[in-house]
């Protein structure tokens, strides 16, 4: 099950050098975050005739351990740029993780071994053609062998994130999207969500919640050798 969302701006004193490696970078371009956020000194943005742009790396599905953020090799996580502050729109968001690099606003990933630090930079470009960058940290650990059990990944379009889950409108139709899901050992076969009373099979569904208020949707992805897994996902229904 994913963890809170854990920024940079959470784990400043954080430092680390040595890369580990990395596998399974995906991208999920979504609606950004509209949390409030402090400007890290940090981050470098270039300043031009008093535009900005202040680039957030936010990872879903990190651990805090002390001042370190820590993450298990074969555990899918997700790096969120859609708390990036910027006074022309964004044109691109490029993340390198080790010697891969994959454009979107948000991107899902999994380290293949652990035992280093791994460096995440998000580099950010706006329409007007300023840049920012910024990175983090992440100590990832290793594993004896793979779980059998699948991993869930989900996604939603249009929606806000919000910790580990999303903000969307009452009566707007929402895609959740699972397709990133994985197995270490085999491979996805099943996908069901469950919406209170109602429940959807299928990697990619479609559900618009009728009024306010806050609701858990539960999605499980079940492997070709049966195991399943499960995680529930926070959604807060606005006007």
């Amino acid at each position: 099950m994913l963890e809170r969302t854990l920024t940079r701006r959470s784990v400043l004193e954080h430092a680390g050098t040595a890369a580990a490696g990395a596998t399974g970078l995906g991208v999920a371009d979504r609606a950004g975050d509209g949390a409030s956020r402090e400007r890290d000194p940090m981050d470098r943005g270039d300043d031009c005739s008093g535009g900005r742009v202040e680039p957030d790396v936010a990872v879903v599905g990190a651990r805090r351990r002390d001042d370190d953020l820590v993450v298990r090799a074969g555990d899918a996580i997700t790096f969120d740029a859609s708390g990036t502050e910027s006074a022309e729109p964004v044109a691109s968001y490029v993340w390198t993780v080790g010697d891969e690099s994959v454009d979107g606003e948000r991107v899902h990933h999994a380290f293949e071994r652990g035992g280093g630090v791994a460096t995440v930079e998000l580099a950010v470009t706006d329409e007007a053609g300023r840049t920012a960058s910024a990175s983090v940290d992440l100590h990832v650990l290793g594993r004896d062998r793979y779980d059998e059990s699948p991993t869930p990944v989900h996604d939603a379009s249009p929606a806000r994130t919000y910790d580990d889950g999303y903000v969307v409108r009452a009566g707007e139709p929402v895609t959740f999207d699972a397709r990133d899901s994985w197995d270490p050992d085999g491979d996805v076969v099943a996908y069901e969500w469950r919406f209170r009373r109602e429940s959807r099979s299928g990697a990619v569904v479609e559900h618009a919640f009728r009024r306010r208020g806050n609701f858990r949707v539960t999605l499980s992805v079940t492997d070709d050798a049966g195991a399943t897994e499960s995680v529930e996902v926070p959604v807060h229904v606005t006007r």
